[in-house]
């Protein structure tokens, strides 16, 4: 699966169970760690699942500047599902900045890749 902003993967649903490898919980609070320590006034909000809300919505919003962001966190070599690829299409087809990572770096790298586009502008 290709990561990044803008990549959504194949939905094939795809979990890579390795041994020794961090759970997806881990790298999302890893993730969280690394962008409040980078970006200190950020908002990041974890999305948590379950019976209340749609499946397939991404696991994190992020905010930084004014730029809003939502990241679907995978373990790496797992994939989105059907539910995740179709919802992040549907806020890409709506303007709305959106990805797929599996780890903290990957996701900081697609902020400064944002916030670069977002002074440009």
């Amino acid at each position: 699966m290709e990561t990044g902003l803008w990549k959504f993967g194949d939905g094939t649903g795809k979990y890579s169970g390795k041994p020794n490898q961090p759970t997806e919980t881990s790298i999302v609070n890893a993730t969280v760690k690394a962008v409040r320590k980078e970006y200190p006034n950020s908002v990041v909000v974890k999305i948590h699942g379950g019976g209340f809300q749609s499946a397939g919505i991404p696991d994190l919003y992020i905010a930084v500047d004014g730029e809003g962001l939502w990241v679907e966190m995978k373990r790496p070599g797992s994939d989105t599902t059907a539910l995740q690829k179709r919802f992040l299409e549907k806020l890409w087809a709506n303007s709305i900045p959106c990805g797929t990572a599996d780890n903290p770096e990957m996701v900081l790298a697609i902020l400064r890749q944002l916030l670069i586009r977002k002074s440009r502008a």
